[in-house]
């Protein structure tokens, strides 16, 4: 600043009117709005506070509760293929040595055929016994 600049803030004397000074005075904050104005947002922000941890330990017991679940199944997976470990190499076994028989077994035609066979036979038993019974 230059020097003349200076001397002229140090010689000024500013003074506040009355009106001035009750007005700053107002406007400080006491204790009594202090609490009035910082309450209401406090309460807002522990109550979003809250809802997130609520929230979050809600989660945290959903994903405890799938990843036991997810545990559990895949112990009875594990135990399920050691139980039929050798059914299992067998099946892999016919599947490469026989792939046509495989295939008629995976699609089920046999087990139509057996149907078809077993209503044959029932069939023809029923009839056989109600010629039986006719003749007497």
């Amino acid at each position: 600043m230059r020097p003349w600049i200076r001397d002229l803030v140090d010689t000024q004397n500013n003074h506040l009117c009355d009106k001035d000074r009750n007005r700053l005075d107002t406007n400080f904050i006491r204790l009594k709005n202090l609490i009035k104005l910082n309450f209401p947002i406090v309460i807002g922000i522990g109550a979003l506070v809250g809802i997130c941890l609520t929230g979050s330990v809600m989660v945290c017991n959903s994903a405890t509760n799938k990843r036991h679940k997810y545990e559990q199944r895949i112990e009875e997976l594990d135990r399920w293929h050691q139980e039929n470990a050798e059914a299992i190499f067998f099946g892999q076994f016919y599947r490469e040595n026989y792939p046509k028989k495989y295939r008629e077994w995976q699609t089920g035609h046999w087990q139509h055929d057996i149907a078809f066979r077993d209503s044959l036979i029932r069939s023809h038993s029923l009839d056989r016994l109600k010629y039986l019974h006719e003749d007497k």
